[in-house]
């Protein structure tokens, strides 16, 4: 066969029947699969293999592979390739199949593991690391993956490969997939004799026991701190590396998690105390255990002569708040320090320090900050950008900046000095081709400031008829009466917008902004049957008993709406409007997030809600749970993961009476 393409080449025998699947009709991450033929052909070419293998998993496995039909037609070509030695990037190949069988019928895994199991012994040590890797991933013939794991670890000459074989054997037994995890652990404890591993091992037989018993964390940070993880990893690798996967296999341990990073971030090495703080970030974000020490600790090098660390432990301070400056008392002079630090540590032109320090500063209400500010407003909100940020999943520490609305926004006391940048930009509205979220982001931050941002409000009416018209109607809203000249405009706009949602949103800060309900009373009930459901439902709880005619309506939503957050938005309304009993949505919410299950999203404006209006009382002891918990209570990682779980224990305190935590 002839490769199609390709200048007519032979396609090598592990592709042949490439051109006889129909890829024009199956999809990828990007839409049509058609050019998967040529990408699995350039495995074969030096110089485009590990471009193709990349390219190939964006394609096949972006955000998760089972979705796409793509990826079950390329299945069999990729281990062909895997396991063919004149192909390139092998190594990648094993573990995109990894995660396309992770995701596949157990099937899938009965075809695949004799190919992987072989690829033990391959003559790669990359290809076999990846393969120890990937194979300890089935659920199918875990007792012969074992054995071909220690037999592998046995023969093995490079560390990195007995060192890979250490984990998976660890990830096997930790998994319960064993018939005899006795023999696993004891094989685990020999292992540990392997003076080239150190610590890992030990590590590695607490990761699989799930170990809780202490830990001497001083002698074990020496132990990571003389270990050579390059050799380890097979190649030169990072602290960062290194410090993230001891931290992980004390998982079950946090507390000896904690303290060995702790100790490390006293170390000498300015790339160990970055590692350690990024560690302690990711410690912090997952829990609220020993914060006050810990943030302490981060403070206390805000201003370490290594630009990384700087910029870690001011990003951890700042996201912190409230609790790092009540664990350092310089916190804000040592950040005001650092404004004019234009430091990236690799994180790209825009993460400066300084502008990591104008935000911490910002946070804590400080004003020092407002030069550096105004600058960036004058700039298009550079270097912050004009998008949320922040939203990782849970347990998750990404150092990057926030919106500029999600900055200046925290300083109302400041607008004065602020509002001419601001109203200058939302005068220039959303020019043609322009994207409309520049002037998105400049009106939400009026609407955080609130009646402060009056002077704004002729700039946001001109954008009612634009992309951005249902942010400036928001922001009109949030300025309230003090903006009652656009009451005119907002009427119009609730009345005769092309969006709905701008219809709603107009319509909602007209009331704001007269303190008339007829026109709200007029356009949200029909809202309720669209998508817009929660912003009506939660307005037309807002007017109160005027709504009382929609009372049914909302009733019905609270207990059949299909989106949790219509459910409980309307669950608030039933109680602000009428007299009758409550539909209970925030107790299951509670369980959900307290019982290890994911906590969802709307759990916030739940607990909100009833600390507005009174918990139901089989809600009462899951409010209770959470404020007595050290786990961080939160749906996301990154630095809002800290404010969302302190807003929700301050509700959750208030809904019972209680004092906030």
């Amino acid at each position: 066969m002839t490769a199609a393409g390709d200048g007519g080449r032979p396609d090598p025998p592990a592709l042949a029947g490439l051109d006889d699947v129909p890829w024009g009709r199956r999809r990828h991450a990007y839409g049509s699969a058609r050019q998967v033929p040529d990408l699995l052909r350039g495995l074969w070419d030096p110089e485009r293999a590990e471009q193709c293998a990349d390219d190939l998993l964006m394609s096949l496995y972006h955000q998760g592979g089972v979705r796409y039909s793509a990826a079950e037609a390329a299945l069999p070509f990729l281990v062909r390739a895997a396991v063919a030695p004149e192909a390139g990037a092998r190594h990648d190949l094993v573990h995109l199949i990894g995660d396309l069988a992770s995701e596949a019928p157990a099937d899938a895994w009965r075809t695949l593991l004799p190919a992987l199991l072989g690829l033990l012994d391959d003559d790669d040590v990359r290809v076999r690391a990846a393969a120890v890797d990937v194979v300890a991933r089935t659920a199918l013939d875990a007792d012969a993956v074992a054995a071909a794991l220690t037999a592998r670890f046995d023969a093995e000459p490079e560390v990195v490969v007995r060192a890979h074989a250490v984990r998976a054997v660890a990830e096997l037994v930790r998994a319960d997939r064993l018939s005899a995890p006795k023999d696993a652990v004891a094989w685990l404890a020999t292992a540990a004799a392997d003076p080239s591993l150190a610590p890992l091992p030990e590590l590695a037989r607490r990761y699989a026991t799930r170990d809780t018993s202490a830990v001497d964390a001083a002698a074990l940070a020496a132990r990571v701190r003389s270990a050579d993880w390059s050799a380890v990893e097979g190649e030169p690798t990072t602290w960062r590396h290194a410090v993230s996967t001891v931290a992980g296999l004390l998982c079950d341990a946090p507390a000896a998690r904690r303290d060995v990073a702790a100790r490390l971030l006293a170390d000498a090495s300015g790339e160990v105390r970055a590692a350690a703080a990024r560690e302690l970030a990711v410690a912090l974000v997952t829990s609220r255990a020993g914060q006050a020490e810990l943030a302490a600790r981060l403070a206390a090098r805000v201003r370490d002569p290594e630009p990384e660390v700087r910029l870690v432990c001011a990003h951890v301070c700042a996201a912190l708040r409230e609790v790092a400056a009540g664990a350092a008392a310089g916190l804000a002079d040592d950040l005001a320090a650092l404004l004019d630090d234009p430091s990236t540590a690799g994180h790209g032109r825009r993460t400066t320090v300084a502008a990591v320090a104008a935000w911490g500063l910002a946070r804590l209400g400080d004003p020092r900050c407002v030069p550096f500010l105004r600058r960036a407003l004058e700039r298009d909100g550079a270097p912050y950008g004009v998008f949320f940020s922040g939203y990782y999943d849970a347990g998750a520490y990404v150092v990057e900046l926030p919106g500029v609305h999600e900055v200046a926004g925290l300083l109302p006391g400041s607008a004065a000095e602020l509002l001419p940048a601001v109203v200058a930009r939302l005068e220039r509205g959303v020019e043609r081709g322009e994207s409309h979220h520049p002037a998105r982001a400049y009106a939400q931050l009026v609407t955080a400031w609130g009646p402060a941002g009056a002077p704004a409000a002729g700039a946001l009416v001109a954008l009612l008829p634009t992309g951005a018209g249902e942010w400036a109607a928001e922001a009109l809203g949030a300025v309230g009466p003090a903006a009652a000249e656009a009451g005119p405009a907002l009427a119009t706009a609730a009345r005769r917008a092309r969006d709905r949602g701008v219809r709603v949103a107009a319509a909602a800060a007209h009331r704001a902004v007269t303190g008339d309900d007829a026109l709200a009373l007029a356009v949200l009930p029909p809202a309720l049957r669209t998508i817009h459901a929660e912003t009506a439902a939660r307005q037309l709880a807002a007017i109160g008993p005027a709504a009382r005619p929609h009372l049914g309506r909302l009733r019905r939503l609270s207990v059949r709406a299909s989106d949790p957050r219509v459910r409980v938005a309307a669950a608030y309304a039933v109680a602000r409007i009428g007299d009758e009993p409550v539909p209970d949505v925030v107790t299951g919410l509670l369980r959900d997030a307290l019982d290890g299950a994911d906590v969802h999203p709307v759990l916030a404006e739940a607990v909100h809600d009833v600390a507005d209006v009174g918990p139901p009382p089989a809600a009462r002891p899951w409010l209770e749970a959470l404020l007595a918990t050290d786990r961080r209570v939160t749906p996301r990682g990154g630095w809002n993961a800290f404010d969302w779980d302190a807003t929700v224990r301050r509700d959750a305190a208030r809904a019972l009476g209680a004092p906030g935590p």
